[in-house]
């Protein structure tokens, strides 16, 4: 049985992908490590994140998607203290895995993009411009030194 979260990558970096510099990566055990989840003091959102450890597996290839930082830019003022979200919904489809989130956003209409955080009842709502989210994501990866705007692990 896979679990929800993954204990490794297989030697292999970290999934990621940037959005308006938004970055999101899949929930992993080392993710929790860093973010010192099994100290003695760790964030509220730490700790969220801390109990999907062993929640089941719906479907393959689902993820638990999170905000792991908000890279500073023009388009996002005001949201760069935003990190170790769950993304719960984007554009009001909920999110399965990094993948499929950058199915939705390369599929988007509409002029925003709408990030719901969890918990579902009281989590946080992010609205972006969806006609700048290109250019704006070029110029965070360009001005971060980020050679690609994503990198997602195969099925």
């Amino acid at each position: 049985i896979k679990p929800l979260v993954p204990t490794h990558f297989s030697n292999e970096p970290p999934p990621y992908m940037i959005c308006s510099g938004f970055v999101f990566t899949a929930l992993s055990v080392p993710y929790l490590e860093a973010k010192g989840a099994w100290s003695d003091y760790y964030t509220d959102n730490v700790s969220y994140l801390l109990g999907l450890v062993n929640s089941p597996l719906k479907q393959d290839g689902d993820e638990v998607v999170v905000l792991a930082q908000v890279l500073a830019h023009r388009a996002n003022l005001g949201y760069e203290n935003y990190f170790d979200l769950h993304l719960h919904k984007f554009n009001d489809v909920e999110v399965r895995s990094l993948r499929h989130l950058q199915e939705l956003v390369d599929k988007r209409t509409g002029p925003f993009m709408i990030f719901e955080f969890a918990p579902e009842d009281g989590g946080r709502l992010v609205v972006l411009d969806s006609d700048t989210n290109d250019i704006v994501t070029k110029e965070v990866c360009s001005e971060h030194s980020i050679g690609a705007p994503g990198r997602l692990r195969d099925n």
